[in-house]
């Protein structure tokens, strides 16, 4: 990407700088320093395959019922939500929710979690069963 490009075209240029200021056997370290920085950089780099592992069944069913857990607590908080919304004048209710978390938005964000992990899941379970 950009990134990769502009240190590329960054470190061609600390070489060329090197070149022109170093000794050759300095400038041989400092190529190395770069090579070295770029196997770095590449350790932690994901692979394609990457996203064909499919994660341990245990893991994803533990991760699916604290998801869940976590679904069930937020919806008795969004109940009472709405009922201080319905029983509250709207400066009230401003007054009462703030600083507090917004189940509602939770709730949205746990599930679009759980369903696209499930998805995910099922779907590498099943090339997993075509493929191997």
């Amino acid at each position: 990407g950009k990134h990769e490009q502009s240190s590329a075209l960054l470190s061609f240029a600390s070489l060329t700088l090197a070149r022109r200021l170093l000794r050759p056997a300095d400038v041989s370290c400092v190529r190395a320093g770069v090579s070295r920085l770029f196997r770095r950089r590449n350790l932690h780099k994901k692979n394609w395959t990457d996203g064909l592992r499919v994660a341990d069944y245990e893991t994803h069913a533990a991760e699916n019922c604290k998801c869940v857990e976590e679904i069930v607590g937020l919806s008795t908080a969004y109940e009472k939500a709405v009922k201080q919304e319905i029983e509250l004048s709207a400066e009230q209710l401003v007054v009462a929710t703030v600083g507090k978390v917004d189940a509602k938005k939770r709730i949205e964000d746990s599930v679009m979690k759980l369903m696209s992990a499930n998805i995910v899941h099922c779907l590498g379970t099943m090339l997993d069963t075509v493929v191997f």
